[in-house]
């Protein structure tokens, strides 16, 4: 059954166009300057084999063209809807882009990324399993990590993907050590989970929020099925002068995975990526004692806070454990940590 909706133009000024029945899919692009991608992204969006979705194009306050192009694509196919909303972030945006979704599954496409007809095909061909999140394969012209699973390689570009299904805590080593874990948009989400458990994107984060979403989406869900059929060509960008390093927001993005995974693994607590993030947070917290002074009461305060019990575990020398879990006071927690660094140089 059709319905009318109101949507927003670039200026502001309303018009009516007519929508149809709820999708089965909702696919979410926000875009944020994007004039130079945005035709192709959409294009290729548009070009699916999979008929039955809806584009939710999420313009993020660009000071470019990007809104009118939106706008041009809304006019012209249905299945378009567009916001228009002041810049706040990529998680603003997709944000946004949740609270509008309409589709039974939700996806995400980057706006300078381009798609294969096939893409959303891949995931409806697992709709009918029962299975919580849905995971494909990508490619991109260059490496995106340099450890863990090597990709194939195939006309010149990096493969990424893998068969599998069942429950979470059995396919979930797979996808982190074929570096699959990290991206939305190879990923179907049920709307019915984020909604129920009310899952947003964290706006304190310009990158990771991807990340801790999925994780937190993790926690709320029960199978995955992933295939290594590729679907999404990811460009892959300059993380370097993308993205700057900060401690706070390396920790916040550590504390938020290892919280995950504690949950997903409350049955095995010495689960090997349990594991992996509880020694990553520690060594954080370490290198942030290490070079800043004036945070060392701090790092010594989250490593007994947030840790808790489960610093005991960690592989630092048992001595330092210790005395870091036990001391009040942390007077002999600075000492005893000054000297497992001194002795880790040796």
């Amino acid at each position: 059954m059709n319905f009318w909706k109101c949507q927003t133009s670039a200026n502001n000024a309303p018009f009516i166009r007519q929508t149809m029945a709820q999708p089965t899919i909702s696919v979410i692009v926000p875009a944020y300057n994007a004039e130079q991608y945005l035709h192709r992204c959409i294009d290729s969006i548009l070009a699916q084999t999979f008929k039955d979705f809806e584009l939710l194009l999420i313009d993020d306050g660009s000071k470019d063209n990007s809104g009118v192009i939106c706008d041009e694509y809304a006019a012209k196919d249905e299945r378009v809807r567009v916001f228009h909303k002041e810049n706040g972030g990529v998680s603003s945006a997709r944000n946004t882009g949740l609270e509008k979704a309409e589709g039974t599954w939700i996806t995400f496409c980057d706006a300078d990324d381009t798609v294969n007809p096939s893409w959303l095909a891949i995931f409806a061909d697992y709709f009918e399993e029962s299975c919580d999140l849905i995971c494909q394969g990508f490619d991109c012209k260059k490496t995106v990590f340099n450890h863990g699973a090597h990709p194939h390689i195939r006309d010149g570009r990096y493969i990424y993907g893998i068969n599998g299904a069942g429950s979470v805590t059995d396919i979930l080593p797979s996808l982190f050590s074929n570096h699959l874990i990290n991206f939305l948009w190879i990923k179907a989400f049920k709307s019915d989970l984020i909604k129920e458990h009310n899952l947003a994107f964290d706006t304190t984060l310009r990158d990771g929020e991807d990340f801790i979403f999925i994780c937190q989406y993790l926690t709320n869900c029960c199978s995955i099925r992933s295939s290594d059929r590729v679907g999404y060509h990811y460009a892959v960008p300059d993380w370097a002068n993308k993205y700057q390093q900060n401690f706070e927001k390396e920790i916040h993005i550590g504390e938020q995975a290892y919280d995950s995974l504690r949950k997903i693994y409350e049955k095995s607590p010495d689960n090997e990526l349990v594991r992996f993030y509880r020694e990553d947070l520690v060594s954080k917290y370490i290198l942030e004692f290490k070079n800043n002074k004036t945070s060392q009461h701090y790092c010594l305060k989250q490593l007994r806070r947030i840790l808790k019990i489960d610093f005991l575990h960690s592989q630092l020398f048992l001595p330092t454990r210790l005395v870091i879990r036990f001391d009040c006071t942390y007077l002999l927690s600075r000492i005893v940590l000054s000297m497992h660094q001194y002795l880790k140089c040796k």
